[in-house]
C-alpha cells in the first residue's frame, strides 16, 4: 500500500497464504487471498480524526457465502469496506464507520452475484471529520459513481485505530477475502 501524493510506502507483512503474485489491475503483481486467514498485515496507519481518503481495485473470486473485507482498519473499523452475502442473487457491497460514540453509520450497495465474482470493482472512502457545530462524513464511490454517505454526528470522531489490514477484518480472525486486491493508496486528507 501507499500513502497518496507521492507519499512513503506502507510496509506490510503477508499473512497465511497471502501472495503477491495474483493477477494485476494495473502494474505487476497484486494481493492473493483465498479468504481462509490470509491477508496484509500494515501497522502504520492515517490518523483516522484528521481528513483521509482510501481506495482500491478488488476482484472477487467468487460472490460472498459470508463476509469478506477488502480493508479495515485495526482496533476499530473507523475505515471499513467489505462484501457480504446479500438477497438471492445479490451481494452487498458494504461501507461501515465506526464511531466513538453513538451509532455506527453503515451502507450496503447490491450488486448482482454475477457482477461480482470475476470483475475488477474499484472502491474510494473520502471522510470528512466532524467540527464542533457541523457533521461529517464518509463518502463512498463505487466504480466511480458515488454510492455511499455515512454520517458522523458534530463533535463526535471516530474510534481510534492502531493498523490496517487488507483482505480481512479488524480482529484478523475471520472475514477473510476471497481473491485479488490491488492498487491501495491512502492519503491524510479528503479527496474531492
Amino acid at each position: 500500500a501507499s500513502s497518496g501524493n507521492g507519499g512513503a510506502a506502507f510496509n506490510g507483512t503477508l499473512m497465511g497464504n497471502a501472495s503477491s503474485n495474483g493477477t494485476p489491475r494495473a502494474g505487476s503483481g497484486a494481493l492473493s487471498l483465498d479468504g481462509t486467514g490470509d491477508y496484509l498485515d500494515i501497522t502504520s496507519t492515517v490518523d483516522v480524526n484528521q481528513g483521509w481518503t482510501i481506495s482500491a481495485w478488488f476482484f472477487a473470486d467468487v460472490a460472498p457465502t459470508g463476509r469478506g473485507m477488502v480493508f479495515e482498519s485495526s482496533g476499530s473499523y473507523a475505515m471499513s469496506f467489505g462484501i457480504r452475502e446479500g438477497t438471492a442473487g445479490n451481494t452487498n457491497f458494504q461501507a461501515y464507520a465506526d464511531v466513538a460514540t453513538g451509532n455506527d453509520p453503515f451502507i450496503d450497495y447490491q450488486v448482482p452475484d454475477t457482477a461480482t465474482a470475476g470483475s475488477w470493482h474499484h472502491i474510494l472512502l473520502a471522510f470528512t471529520p466532524s467540527t464542533p457545530t457541523t457533521a461529517g462524513s464518509v463518502t463512498g464511490y463505487l466504480d466511480g459513481t458515488q454510492r455511499y454517505s455515512l454520517a458522523i454526528p458534530a463533535n463526535i470522531g471516530l474510534a481510534p485505530a492502531n493498523g490496517f489490514h487488507i483482505g480481512t477484518y479488524r480482529s484478523a480472525d475471520g472475514r477473510g477475502f476471497d481473491g485479488s486486491i490491488d492498487v491501495v493508496a491512502v492519503w491524510n486528507r479528503t479527496l474531492d
